[in-house]
């Protein structure tokens, strides 16, 4: 399990509408590289930082279903 996934040993806020929404077939390294990497939509926070706060998981979601546009 990728440790993006928990803060300080508890899981993510809106993790399992995060995880339901990676597309099949995508790479772990593509999904971590995105959960980690600042997002100007985010100002500037990653969708962890931005999770962490308690914050809404669908723009993550969206994000995450775009990659497999991709």
């Amino acid at each position: 399990i990728p440790s993006w996934q928990f803060l300080d040993r508890t899981p993510l806020p809106g993790l399992a509408a995060i995880v339901s929404a990676i597309p099949p077939g995508q790479s772990p390294a593509s999904v971590s590289s995105l959960m980690v990497t600042p997002q100007d939509d985010l100002d500037g926070a990653s969708p962890v930082e931005y999770l962490a706060t308690g914050a809404d998981p669908i723009p993550i979601a969206e994000m995450l279903a775009d990659l497999g546009r991709w």
